[in-house]
């Protein structure tokens, strides 16, 4: 989820966008498993043949693309199926900013040039027979396969996200799991197989780990790449020079957008609640009782005694959750790793009890006998006061 945000709100330009998918056939795959190497070549030959398919739709001769290309290696039911998944602006950047939108178009010639190029690597890297070459090349169905999803609004940055999510997701489900502890198999359910007819696969456990364990890639290999306008080096040259004065005619029936003022602005690191809400969907700071939303924690010491207090504020007539520390001589004295809840009309009594320090006889707790301006009583009852909480007005004497 984190990274379809990253895409989306760093990455992506507010440009109509699309989902390319670059199939291979089932006896080269084969090639790809063995050589993990040809996988990057396999992304160059994705790439350069999108480029030319979008330049000639729109009629120009130059300009790039703007892509985000992930590398799939895994099948339904995790089998080796090497495949491309690409978010790529639907349409030609030029190098003054503007933005010529592609129209409508067949990607069958996009296949047939996809196709080319795969079977002509493969040839150079001596891999497949010059005639077996000439014969998937006249083959009507190669098994190679260029598809492109929906066009997505360039306003549409929810439906943006969730391709963007998409196209990076994990090799396997675990609610799609299930173990069988009696003759030690695990059940993996899934859509449909084709061949099959069933919606699920048996496996030993030693089958399912290798079915997994094939598509970890090689330390420092890059499964996500970033091409043309998206690229990092692209995205590093904008910052330097302002867009160019002069701009290229405009082709009959292309629609032009003009992006050279847009600048992707950075995201901040998250806070971890943020994180926990994005993806588990929980927010910590609510309280499990009440459901109010909880506000910070505050920690408090003297010298060498100290106490970790959790100040938690809800709403106004309800709880304060406190939390104790680790010092070996209150754990006997305040139990910690309690929690209790008060409120407002004790909250006093808990402040002045558990604001004490251990005594040097037997290790139990006594009295706070300092200043009082300066105890932590004070100064927690101060700072519950300055934030609005559920203090209303301090004890008499204070």
């Amino acid at each position: 989820m984190l990274f379809g945000e990253f895409v989306t709100r760093t990455i992506a330009f507010p440009l109509p966008h699309r989902q390319y998918v670059f199939s291979l056939p089932i006896m080269l795959r084969v090639y790809f498993r063995n050589n993990r190497r040809l996988l990057k070549q396999l992304c160059r030959i994705a790439n350069e043949c999108l480029l030319e398919f979008l330049r000639r739709v729109t009629h120009l001769s130059e300009g790039q693309l703007g892509m985000v290309m992930t590398i799939h290696t895994f099948g339904e039911y995790m089998g080796f199926n090497c495949h491309l998944h690409a978010l790529v602006a639907d349409g030609v950047f030029m190098p003054n900013g503007m933005f010529y939108v592609a129209p409508k178009a067949r990607t069958r010639p996009l296949e047939q040039l996809f196709r080319a190029r795969v079977i002509k690597m493969l040839v150079e890297e001596d891999l497949l027979a010059e005639d077996m070459a000439r014969k998937l090349l006249k083959w009507k169905h190669s098994g190679f396969s260029v598809h492109n999803g929906k066009p997505i609004k360039r306003n549409d940055t929810e439906g943006l996200e969730r391709v963007a999510q998409y196209i990076i997701r994990n090799p396997f489900s675990e609610q799609k799991m299930t173990y069988n502890e009696e003759n030690g198999t695990v059940i993996y359910r899934s859509r449909m197989h084709a061949k099959t007819k069933r919606n699920f696969e048996i496996f030993s456990a030693e089958d399912f780990i290798a079915a997994i364990t094939q598509h970890i890639p090689e330390k420092g290999f890059q499964m996500v790449r970033y091409y043309g306008w998206y690229s990092n080096r692209a995205r590093g040259e904008r910052a330097k020079r302002q867009a160019e004065g002069s701009e290229p005619d405009n082709p009959a029936g292309v629609q032009v957008i003009d992006v050279s003022d847009y600048q992707p602005r950075r995201l901040p690191s998250k806070k971890w609640r943020e994180l926990i809400k994005k993806i588990w969907e929980v927010d910590p700071f609510a309280c499990p009782r009440c459901g109010s939303e909880m506000t910070e924690s505050l920690s408090l010491s003297k010298g060498a005694w100290s106490h970790s207090l959790t100040i938690i504020r809800l709403s106004k007539r309800s709880c304060v959750t406190w939390t104790y520390g680790r010092n070996k001589l209150c754990r006997r004295a305040h139990r910690p790793d309690r929690s209790y809840r008060t409120t407002p009309s004790s909250l006093f009594w808990m402040i002045c009890h558990f604001t004490r320090r251990p005594s040097q006889d037997n290790g139990w707790a006594v009295p706070w006998n300092g200043d009082l301006s300066s105890s932590p009583a004070f100064l927690l009852l101060s700072s519950l006061h300055e934030a609005g909480s559920c203090v209303e007005s301090f004890p008499s004497g204070w």
